[in-house]
């Protein structure tokens, strides 16, 4: 079995951390959650699933030796600063990145943006080394962005093998996770650490920002021609079973009745929220 990248693709909040922590307990997935913020979860005294600092985690820390980098310099390793678009750019030249985006894709004619394109190089790096260090199949790469992903592939080839999940929650759910401004953060010693929530937005703009992100990755899956599995979040938290069979023939492995406990495995998801270390059984009311 060739090794596969799973992209989960989804708004902000919509429980990707969860499901890919579930996907992850799976003995032959590994789920790295949103590896794009390696550049800026590393050194900041962030907490891995594992519930070491990053910075402290044997796992990254062997990521960090394979890839041949100093652990100072890791800030300058660029995964996460630069966007595809600016909110400021104009049309035009947002028209012009993706029309190099679909040429590059189909007939690997070269990407003008060097600066977007060396980070994109990273990531490959960065998602390389895990799948050289990892004895599983499959890796869950859960940093959401479709654009960042077909840049990916289309680097990649036909090196491993390529899946999408589009994950959809309900948006009334959706926005009140977006809205918080706190979250507890529960250690398996059976101490918490309240924090400041990294993500909180009023509900009027989080409202704006799901409806804009699901029409782009409606728009970029047609163009693209993907095929995608839509999983719905609420269906997956009352009935993980049959969700997961609805994945099978997509992720050619069988259902192991381990992967509903979620601290089964050797998790080390970098990024996300901090369900990574939270969620331990699948919940109905999610992250």
């Amino acid at each position: 079995m060739r090794k596969k990248i799973v992209f989960v693709i989804c708004n902000g909040r919509s429980g990707s951390t969860v499901f890919s922590k579930f996907l992850g307990a799976h003995s032959n997935c590994f789920a790295l959650s949103e590896p794009h913020y390696f550049d800026t979860h590393f050194n900041d005294c962030e907490l891995c699933s594992c519930e070491k600092t990053y910075e402290k985690c044997d796992f990254w820390n062997a990521v960090v030796a394979d890839i041949g980098i100093k652990k100072e310099d890791i800030g300058r390793f660029n995964t996460s600063s630069i966007p595809f678009t600016k909110t400021n750019e104009g049309k035009i030249k947002k028209i012009i990145k993706y029309l190099n985006l679909f040429v590059f894709a189909k007939f690997k004619i070269p990407y003008l943006y060097k600066d977007y394109f060396s980070q994109i190089e990273n990531e490959i790096k960065l998602l390389e080394s895990v799948m050289h260090l990892r004895e599983e199949k499959i890796f869950i790469d859960a940093s959401k962005g479709l654009t960042r992903a077909i840049f990916i592939m289309s680097v990649l080839g036909s090196k491993y093998d390529y899946s999408f999940v589009f994950l959809e929650r309900n948006i009334n759910n959706v926005i009140n996770s977006m809205t918080k401004n706190r979250v507890k953060i529960e250690l398996s010693s059976g101490s918490t650490i309240e924090t400041k929530s990294n993500s909180q937005m009023d509900k009027l703009n989080a409202e704006k920002q799901i409806k804009s992100i699901t029409k782009h990755n409606e728009i970029m899956r047609k163009i693209f021609n993907l095929d995608v599995t839509y999983v719905n979040y609420e269906e997956f938290t009352k009935n993980p079973h049959d969700i997961f069979v609805g994945l099978k023939k997509m992720l050619s492995i069988n259902w192991e009745e381990t992967m509903l406990n979620l601290n089964e495995g050797d998790h080390h998801l970098l990024g996300g929220n901090y369900s990574r270390i939270n969620a331990r059984t699948i919940r109905s009311n999610g992250e």
